[in-house]
């Protein structure tokens, strides 16, 4: 059975798989970087690693997260998510693959909300069809090797239009 790391944002649930987590960070020492976007919380540096600090709470256009930062592996990409809550997962959590009708509408019932109100597809796209359940909630695993290497995640310059 596969592994995965449950965190929340905003009240969305989500996991990310085992192998795609170094490490969970509950404070890192931060230096800003001038120019970037707002949701780009900046550098740390963490046992001689430069670890870039993405707000995902921010990036989805939500209330910036508050809680530890994840560390991503270096095979999945050289970045970090701040997120609002991590949760211990128990040896009975379950996975499943979601059907097509099924993953679809996952999709659309976990669109998040853009800073105007309305329905966002920052997360949404990059939600995969599996499902994990544990301790009567359900997490939607994110496919973060996309979302790290998406354009608007990667071009983390600050735009003024």
């Amino acid at each position: 059975m596969k592994k995965h790391l449950f965190f929340a944002v905003a009240g969305h649930r989500y996991a990310l798989r085992h192998e795609d987590v170094k490490a969970v960070h509950p404070q890192l020492s931060l230096s800003p970087v001038v120019g970037t976007c707002h949701w780009f919380l900046g550098l740390a540096v963490f046992e001689g690693r430069l670890i870039p600090v993405t707000n995902l709470g921010s990036f989805c256009g939500l209330p910036a997260s508050e809680g530890s930062t994840v560390e991503l592996n270096p095979s999945t990409a050289l970045a970090a998510l701040k997120v609002d809550s991590i949760f211990l997962s128990s040896p009975e959590a379950q996975t499943r693959v979601a059907g097509n009708t099924e993953h679809v509408a996952s999709k659309k019932a976990h669109a998040l909300p853009d800073s105007s109100g309305g329905d966002s597809n920052v997360l949404r796209e990059f939600v995969t069809g599996e499902l994990v359940s544990d301790k009567g909630q359900t997490y939607h695993v994110l496919d973060v090797s996309s979302l790290v290497q998406s354009d608007r995640f990667i071009n983390i310059k600050e735009s003024f239009d």
